[in-house]
């Protein structure tokens, strides 16, 4: 189990790439609005409760992410640091989203990618393996303020 000195590393996408953000966007409207529809569905309901306090998590934590980097000096800092226990709502949307593939890890930072698909299937699967498992085992963390720091600084 990971302590809470542990920090989520997220390069920003280039906000002037409109076409990216926007299919980036809409693969995340697709995963939302099968997540809506799942929900009607009272055995997924009931394990999805234990997920998230939100009920728009695929949304709410892509716009945080899209939102820091329009209000982030991208050029000086290209890199979101996220504290994994500061924000759980965010850590375990963010843990669906990788499932899902609409981040890929290289092993030091997340960057954001646009899934192929997007199903049913996929959602609830991403969702399953999250409520099985502890967060924490699924996602790359770095230790914070050290290896963090050094990869934002552009020791990467």
């Amino acid at each position: 189990m990971r302590t809470n000195d542990s920090q989520i590393l997220i390069e920003m996408p280039g906000v002037c790439d409109c076409d990216f953000v926007g299919s980036w966007l809409l693969k995340v409207a697709q995963a939302q609005s099968l997540w809506s529809e799942e929900l009607h569905d009272r055995v997924f309901q009931t394990s999805a409760s234990t997920l998230s306090r939100w009920f728009d998590p695929f949304q709410r934590a892509a716009l945080e992410v899209l939102s820091a980097a329009l209000f982030s000096s991208y050029e000086e800092d290209p890199f979101l640091v996220v504290d994994f226990d500061a924000t759980g709502a965010f850590i375990t949307a963010f843990a669906m989203m990788v499932q899902l593939g609409f981040f890929v890890s290289d092993g030091g930072s997340y960057r954001l990618a646009i899934p192929e698909s997007i199903t049913v299937r996929k959602v609830k699967l991403a969702a399953s393996k999250v409520a099985s498992s502890e967060t924490e085992s699924l996602l790359h963390t770095l230790p914070h303020q050290t290896e963090a720091a050094r990869l934002t600084r552009g020791g990467y």
